[in-house]
């Protein structure tokens, strides 16, 4: 009885699983289900999974050409037909002279822009805007230059040798003829300083020009700026 009553006394301390033996564990694994273990293989209908696509950079935009460059001007003082020729300096251009050369001009099929300021020199078409203004308006072919009348008299024309050459600067690679004054006063030096700084440009000598004045002795008539200006174009136009 004592052995008996020992189990009991056991069973009420376990509290549990009391009147049965316990199950022994077993050491299989579970099993695992078939669906799983054996997934069914891929039919051919079934498309194949997508691969990722590589990442790739597009190529950097391309800068756009540059324009082509402007073919370069005529060194030439050839007037043709739809050549364009300025015409600038002081009131010699609105005189027989610049009216003369017009009409040559004219007679080529070519046009010509006139442009004066009143007792212009030098110093002005240097300094003031107006020529800079005109070769871009007119972009002319040709230009021609019709200044130092008003500054024969100066006593140390030196000091225009600087303007001469700004304007000559200005006109740039444009062919160009800088018509030199006939004197109406004693000059004292100008006529050389603008004919050795007008260069590149012609220069067309007019100090030993005679021809018909108007009665303040200093500007041609128009018969007169005829002659000038036949001078001229037989010299470097007439072609």
């Amino acid at each position: 009885m004592l052995p008996r009553l020992g189990w009991w006394i056991g069973c009420g301390v376990l509290a549990l699983g009391c009147g049965e033996q316990p199950r022994p564990m077993s050491s299989r694994p579970p099993s695992t289900p078939l669906s799983q273990a054996n997934p069914p293989p891929r039919t051919s209908a079934e498309p194949a999974p997508a691969l990722p696509r590589p990442e790739v950079e597009p190529p950097p935009p391309q800068a756009s050409p540059p324009p082509p460059a402007p073919p370069p001007r005529p060194r030439s003082l050839t007037i043709a037909k739809g050549t364009r020729v300025l015409m600038i300096g002081d009131s010699m251009v609105f005189s027989g002279l610049g009216f003369s050369l017009k009409r040559l001009v004219e007679s080529r099929g070519a046009t010509m822009t006139l442009a004066t300021q009143r007792n212009a020199t030098t110093v002005m078409y240097n300094h003031e805007p107006q020529l800079g203004e005109l070769l871009e308006t007119v972009d002319p072919d040709v230009v021609i230059i019709a200044l130092g009348s008003n500054e024969l008299f100066l006593p140390s024309p030196e000091m225009r040798e600087g303007d001469i050459k700004g304007i000559v600067s200005l006109v740039g690679d444009r062919p160009c003829v800088w018509i030199g004054p006939n004197p109406w006063a004693i000059e004292k030096g100008m006529l050389g300083v603008l004919k050795r700084s007008s260069a590149p440009c012609r220069y067309f000598d007019s100090s030993k020009l005679t021809f018909e004045h108007q009665e303040d002795g200093v500007h041609p008539t128009l018969r007169g700026g005829g002659t000038w200006a036949s001078a001229v174009w037989k010299k470097y136009f007439e072609r």
